[in-house]
């Protein structure tokens, strides 16, 4: 897996969620926002990258209950 591929996912998610539900249509607009934050997907995104990366056997637990996320970003429900 491309590393660059899921920083840009990753990216991609926290520039777009300050326009989320104000969205713009132009495209000349700030990447990084007051408002920029990580989302749910970024969440999830981290979650996929680290099943496929770090479990070889592609567990159903592991994906389901990443332990290292959840011990990284404890205030996000994962289950």
């Amino acid at each position: 897996m491309k590393t660059n591929s899921i920083i840009g996912a990753i990216a991609g998610d926290i520039v777009g969620s300050a326009y989320e539900f104000h969205p713009v249509k132009k495209m000349d607009f700030p990447f990084f926002t007051p408002q920029s934050t990580f989302t749910d997907d970024t969440v999830m995104t981290m979650a996929n990258a680290s099943w496929l990366c770090d479990d070889p056997d592609h567990t159903a637990k592991q994906l389901v209950s990443p332990p290292r996320l959840r011990r990284t970003i404890p205030h996000v429900a994962l289950e």
